[in-house]
């Protein structure tokens, strides 16, 4: 995607586990993290080369997979996103007195 703020099929695909291949522009990258592969949009061998690397080695694969359900456990559950929202209506009612 090259026009995305916070791409939820991102968010799925990690809570799923799997290995991400996302462009490095807009709101992916601060939603995956380092936990995906980041190509340039539209960059055809960017992409290509990014696909055969996970396909060629399970480990980085399963890893990454690994790393970005991680990810999505610890910082974008309803719990954590509930949380998120209080924190920052709290600051704001700390700033108003």
């Amino acid at each position: 995607s090259s026009a995305e703020n916070f791409p939820v099929v991102l968010l799925e695909a990690m809570a799923s586990g799997c290995a991400i291949i996302t462009t490095n522009v807009t709101g992916c990258p601060e939603v995956v993290g380092d936990t995906a592969l980041l190509v340039r949009p539209k960059e055809s061998k960017e992409i290509k080369d990014a696909i055969i690397k996970l396909m060629d080695d399970d480990e980085l694969r399963t890893n990454m997979g690994d790393k970005a359900r991680k990810r999505v456990v610890e910082n974008f559950t309803w719990k954590q996103v509930a949380q998120s929202y209080v924190k920052m209506y709290e600051k704001i009612l700390d700033e108003q007195k």
